[in-house]
């Protein structure tokens, strides 16, 4: 053994014990991560729904939600789960951009597709008294459209 030299079972310890640390980091920032990922999932939806209770149509409320909640992610990700970042913040602020965009595509996608699914309309109605002045379908309207052909 050269002087100065550690021995491989003194060096594996070592190894080991530093790993410690590093992951409980890990698990702590996971930890981190996944409640402000919860948090922003509380204002995207929270924020579309009273958006659309202001009679907002749906995809503006589906927009104006999603970015809040990704600018309030990117706020409480950088201060409290990542601190250092391997990246410049012009870079960072890049990616972000390109990532919602995308986001921000799928999720409009899915909200019209779900408003269609569930025959929502987009668009918000007029309101009489503080009541939506919607007629319901004619039945007859309906029921003759069964047999119709599309």
């Amino acid at each position: 053994m050269i002087p100065g030299q550690v021995p491989r079972r003194a060096q594996s310890e070592l190894n080991e014990d530093s790993a410690g640390p590093a992951r409980q980091i890990a698990l702590l920032q996971l930890g981190i991560y996944s409640l402000v990922g919860g948090i922003c999932f509380c204002i995207d939806v929270g924020g579309f729904v009273a958006l659309r209770s202001l009679k907002l149509p749906i995809l503006t409320a589906s927009v104006l939600s999603f970015v809040t909640a990704t600018l309030v992610n990117y706020l409480l990700c950088c201060g409290f789960v990542f601190r250092r970042g391997r990246f410049s913040r012009r870079e960072e602020i890049v990616r972000l951009f390109i990532i919602a965009l995308v986001g921000l595509g799928l999720n409009s996608v899915v909200v019209l597709l779900l408003a269609q699914i569930l025959e929502l309309d987009p668009k918000p109605t007029a309101t009489k008294g503080g009541r939506a002045a919607t007629k319901p379908p004619r039945a007859d309207t309906w029921i003759g459209s069964i047999g119709r052909r599309r």
